[in-house]
């Protein structure tokens, strides 16, 4: 407890109360995290990190700085969430999931990516920049999510990820 009130005192973070921190993490100024939210080993969180209440993010995870994690999410193993990446609430993330960044000179035209609520996206998906995921939204193991997602309630399966049928 006092290696986290000493953290908590030297650093520029909002951290909530009862927030669990594991081993060899590493947390840049300027992120905040919620209320009783647990973030495991070897997670790298950059500045303009904002992750929400009661979330649990396990190890391994990256994010790449200014993205948002809303509540009563679960990031899984190595997930790497890039900058201007929004995750709305109670979504579920598998292992090795990465989001995209067009932070390349010549890629232009992509706005932020939108994961909104309830969506449950498998193993090793990859979701190239800009995408859209509408609510309750279940993406399949190893998708490669190139378009928007604007079935609600729809199963996206492949690569690229194509609409496969509803819920």
């Amino acid at each position: 407890m006092e290696a986290y009130n000493q953290f908590k005192k030297r650093s520029s973070c909002e951290i909530g109360e009862e927030v669990r921190f594991g081993y060899y993490n590493i947390v840049e100024p300027h992120v905040r995290i919620g209320y009783k939210t647990k973030i495991e080993h070897h997670c790298v969180i950059k500045k303009g990190t904002e992750i929400g209440r009661h979330c649990v993010i396990e190890s391994g995870t990256k994010f790449s700085g200014d993205c948002s994690i809303g509540d009563n999410c679960h990031l899984k193993q190595n997930v790497v969430i890039a900058r201007q990446v929004v995750i709305r609430e109670n979504v579920f993330i598998s292992p090795n999931v990465v989001f995209l960044y067009a932070d390349h000179k010549l890629e232009t035209g992509y706005s932020s990516t939108l994961v909104d609520s309830d969506v449950f996206i498998g193993a090793g998906a990859i979701f190239m920049p800009g995408v859209a995921i509408s609510r309750g939204v279940v993406i399949g193991a190893g998708a490669l999510v190139t378009k928007d997602c604007e079935e609600e309630n729809g199963i996206y399966i492949g690569s690229p990820a194509r609409f496969y049928k509803f819920k």
